[in-house]
């Protein structure tokens, strides 16, 4: 199995964010849902972490698949490597860094579930 990125959902709320993923869920037959969580350094809960915490709860209560957090530490910096090494600059393309760091957390979890 390998993981491929999907369009960053471009998004300002709460509301948004579940409306995007449940679309996302019912047009793709997505059987479970992967969510990097963005632990600090020390593997401590940031406010980044707390407002994960948040919208993985309000998605259980919309989706009927498994949601699965992931710590994502380090995985945007695993993307700039990888976009240097194709000689894109970072510099106007977070939704391209976003959309690799998702890939590489997608395929840390299919590695990490291979059986």
């Amino acid at each position: 199995l390998t993981s491929q990125g999907l369009s960053t959902l471009q998004i300002s709320r709460l509301a948004q964010a579940i409306e995007g993923v449940v679309t996302t869920v019912k047009k793709w037959d997505v059987e479970k849902i992967v969510v990097g969580l963005p632990l600090n350094m020390d593997g401590s809960k940031g406010p980044m972490a707390e407002a994960v915490d948040r919208f993985v709860q309000a998605l259980n209560g919309v989706v009927l698949v498994p949601v699965v957090l992931l710590d994502e530490r380090l995985t945007s910096v695993a993307a700039q490597r990888v976009m240097r090494d194709m000689g894109v600059k970072m510099r106007g393309h977070k939704g391209m860094v976003d959309r690799i760091s998702a890939t590489l957390l997608l395929q840390t979890f299919l590695q990490q579930t291979k059986t």
